[in-house]
């Protein structure tokens, strides 16, 4: 009983399957024929005439946008047209509204704040609130004692930690010949 149930779902549910991408299809070769025929229609109505060309000629030179031009101009005729013509003819080409002029960017020299390092505890712990970049982050103890702080020495360059605790965090990798020697075997030298 189990099994045809599953059967008879799994079939309803290919069908539904087929008949949505039938469906989907159907819509989709609509959907193109009406683009394609708007597109042509489009272009029909676009065609540069002379009249056309002579008074985007005498727009451009008055100054007019270019959707402010195809507007002018008539039905059909978009932004994006009037620009192509105009680059086509080789008009004066105008500068962008985006893009603004770089001696009005011109910034006063930002002043860097020079950030004084805090002093350490009187007994020498760095807690986390007195860590610095340039500190070693090393935990000491266990986060949940009284008297968990940080190494807080100066830390290795691009390291967190300090040149001691960098040698017990980051161990050299042996070279690989070393390691297939070594494999299945434990090593009774230590990692340096």
């Amino acid at each position: 009983m189990t099994a045809s149930i599953r059967t008879l779902t799994f079939r309803t549910q290919k069908i539904r399957q087929q008949a949505l991408y039938w469906v989907s299809m159907s819509s989709y070769a609509s959907f193109q024929m009406k683009f394609q025929e708007r597109r042509s229609e489009g272009f029909r109505d676009m065609a540069w005439t002379d009249e056309r060309v002579a008074k985007l000629r005498e727009l451009w030179d008055k100054g007019l946008s270019a959707s402010q031009i195809a507007k002018e101009l008539a039905e059909g005729v978009t932004r994006n047209a009037v620009i192509g013509k105009a680059h086509r003819m080789g008009l004066a080409s105008r500068p962008s509204p985006v893009k603004s002029d770089p001696q009005k960017k011109a910034k006063a020299p930002v002043e860097k704040k020079v950030v004084k390092p805090k002093a350490k505890a009187p007994t020498g712990k760095v807690s986390l609130l007195d860590l610095t970049e340039r500190m070693c982050k090393w935990p000491i103890g266990h986060p949940g004692e009284p008297d968990f702080h940080f190494c807080g020495k100066p830390s290795a360059p691009t390291f967190p930690y300090c040149g001691t605790h960098c040698g017990e965090a980051y161990q050299v990798q042996q070279p690989r010949r070393d390691r297939r020697a070594n494999r299945g075997r434990i090593s009774a030298t230590p990692v340096r």
